[in-house]
Order: C-alpha cells, then structure tokens, then sequence
C-alpha cells in the first residue's frame, strides 16, 4: 500500500507510521511541521504545513490518507482553529493524491455528548446540547470527513480512540505525566479525588487499531478504546503498588468529568482488535522509561 500520513511526526503519528513500515510493502509519506525525533530511513517526509504543501511533493495517487495532526496551542480558541484549519487542508489532499480512502482520527471525547448513557457504542445518539467546544470541534471534523469523502467517491474511516498512554515524553494525557513523574521519584498530584473514571488504552496499540482500519474497513465508524475503565483512585492506587509511586490529592482542584463505558466491541469484531490488558502495558512503559532514563 501507499500511505500518506498527515501529522505522523507526533506522539500517535510516529506510532501509527512505525506500525505501517513493519510491512515492507507499504511505501510510507508524511506530511507534518516537523520530522520525529528518530527519523525512520524508510519513510518520505515532507517537512511542511499541509495547507500550503506542493502537488510535486505529493506521490501522485495513494490507497489512504490518515489524518492523525493535531496542532496544539495555549490558546484553546486557537488550537480548535488550527484542528479545524488542518482537517480542511487534509480533505483538500484528496482532488491532489486521489487516496482510496482517508482515515480521520477523532476522539472518544466526542461522547461527552452521551453522559446520561450508561453504556455507549458508535451508534449511540450524541446530544450536540451537552457537548464542550473541543467535543464540538471533534464531531464537526468527523462530519466535514465523512462528507467530503461521499461526495468525492472516497472511502471513509472515522476513528475515536481513548486517552493515550505511552512513554514517549511529548504524551499529553494525565497518566503519562504521572509515569514520567513517578519514574523520577517524585510527588504525583492528582486533581480531586480521583473519581473521575477513564478507559485508557495503550498508543501502541491504537496505531495497531488504526493501521488494521485503513486495510480492512471502509465508511465506517471504529471506537478504539480499551474494555477496562478504572477511576483515576485506582490507577493511582494500582501504580503505588506496582513501582511505589507516591500520589496526594488536591481536592479543592476540580477533575474533569467521567465519559460514559465506551464498547469497542466493533473494532474487536471487524478487525480483530484487542488491547494490551492495563497492567501488562504499564510495566511495558514502566522498563521503557526507566531505560531511557539510565542511558540519559
């Protein structure tokens, strides 16, 4: 297969692009702002932004585009925008590299939307009324993809992973900082206390779940998001246990809210899609950290 990858120098990108060259016949492109700490000899990068990228730079026709860019800022205003704007620029691409199908990855955030359910899947009602802006922005994109690709004859993969959890040090979510700063020996805040109940869900595992999509599926909508939900207490409790992380609660500090259990029984079914169990990839990140650490 050929494959252009927009945003594949980030913290899932990279992932999503070392899946992709395991497989020596796939001839992999990336689009991004910037190359990955460790460039891969066998991937083409195109160190540009997307919306200003020259048709000469671009392979002429490919199988999938995946959009996995995400252009964050301090300003939330101006981060919505630059998803927004990116996501436009990525559904441009298609009158220039005809891709058979494009690929969009969205965000279990969206069901935010459904947070009287509870249990969800991708055929649950999303309530547009009890959506916060980044969940609004989320589904607008998911929207504006699925459009665009029926009108254009494209095939489309809508994909709404968990929150991530990895050892790579530019990892957003709240349980990377907490690796990060337990490996460190140091004090691990949590905000409340720790009620909040999450499913998260290993990032090499959703790049496995994301490359498995682009090949088999097509207008389809996936939920990649692990089957175990544990309040943030828990995990907290599971990492003292484990590696002897030390945690306090700042409960005068507001924790975000609870999503409702989200099934990803479809991805399991489709594509035969099972997550790495919490605390096997735990320890995984746990060794991984800590090496990167000692060869510091």
């Amino acid at each position: 297969m050929k494959i252009l990858v927009v945003g594949g120098a980030g913290f899932l990108g990279r992932h999503v692009v070392n899946q992709l060259v395991k497989d020596s016949e796939n001839k992999v492109f990336v689009v991004d702002l910037k190359k990955p700490p460790k460039p891969l000899h066998n991937v083409h990068y195109i160190t540009e932004d997307v919306a200003y990228v020259s048709r000469d730079k671009l392979p002429k026709r490919i199988d999938a585009l995946i959009h996995v860019a995400g252009v964050r800022h301090e300003e939330k205003i101006t981060s919505l925008q630059n998803e927004i704007n990116t996501t436009v620029a990525a559904t441009q691409l298609i009158d220039k590299i005809k891709p058979d199908k494009l690929a969009y990855i969205s965000s279990y955030y969206v069901y935010v939307g459904a947070a009287n359910s509870g249990k969800v899947d991708e055929s649950s009602s999303i309530d547009a009324n009890n959506l916060d802006a980044f969940a609004s922005m989320k589904i607008t994109c998911e929207k504006l993809v699925t459009q665009l690709c029926r009108e254009s004859g494209v095939g489309y993969i809508i994909l709404r992973p968990g929150p991530l959890f990895g050892e790579d040090p530019d990892c957003p979510t709240a349980l990377c900082h907490f690796m990060q700063l337990g490996v460190a020996g140091e004090e691990v805040k949590i905000f409340g206390e720790g009620r909040r109940y999450v499913q998260y869900t290993y990032v090499e595992d959703t790049a496995r779940g994301v490359v498995e999509a682009v090949k088999k599926v097509r207008n389809e909508v996936l939920n990649l998001v692990s089957p175990e939900r544990y309040a943030m207490r828990e995990i907290a409790e599971a990492l003292s246990e484990m590696f002897g992380f030390k945690f306090v609660y700042l409960r005068e500090r507001r924790e975000g809210v609870s999503i409702p259990y989200i099934s990803s029984e479809k991805a399991v079914k489709l594509l035969g899609w099972r997550p790495t169990p919490l605390r096997e990839a735990l320890n995984l990140v746990y060794k991984r950290l800590k090496d990167m650490k000692r060869t510091r």
